[in-house]
């Protein structure tokens, strides 16, 4: 939003014309799941829509997950249910390995560690990690949120929540 302001009091005189045009830009937040001040309105004119019926998909993504995962978990060591308190790395010229705490005590250590978290455990726990997350990595947990879209065809039509 503050992209367009800058551009509209470049490019637009007419103060009538640019409140419009302000007004007329809050209609894109809920098209792409958020409020215009949340997103990045820089590149709009790359944004593409659909053509002709917007379907929503109430299914779910397990046929991608389980093509994406299976390199993974034909080879590696899985362990689930346990609840991790400190994820150490060292990755020097001499190892490269992670060192993985759990709450029961336990620790195993694995020359690599995928790691999947809830983005709000992310935004709580950060110093799990040792060392610390680089500052970059640490300011976009910061900045992530969940967005929703919601979408209303018409009276007679279902509303559709992501």
């Amino acid at each position: 939003m503050d992209y367009l302001k800058e551009r509209l009091d470049k490019t637009v005189s007419d103060s009538k014309r640019k409140a419009l045009l302000l007004r007329l830009s809050h209609q894109w937040g809920p098209f792409i799941g958020g409020t215009t001040e949340g997103q990045s309105l820089k590149f709009l004119w790359l944004e593409e829509t659909l053509e002709g019926e917007n379907l929503f998909c109430a299914g779910t993504y397990q046929k991608v997950l389980e093509l994406v995962s299976k390199p993974a978990l034909d080879g590696a060591k899985i362990v689930f249910g346990k609840k991790v308190t400190k994820i150490r790395s060292k990755d020097n010229a001499e190892v490269s390995e992670v060192t993985v705490e759990s709450s029961d005590g336990n620790t195993e250590t694995f020359d690599e560690v995928v790691v999947t978290a809830p983005l709000g455990w992310l935004k709580w726990n950060k110093e799990a990690f040792e060392p610390r997350l680089p500052k970059n990595i640490q300011e976009a947990i910061d900045n992530l949120g969940y967005g929703n879209l919601d979408k209303v065809k018409s009276i007679r039509h279902a509303v559709a929540s992501c």
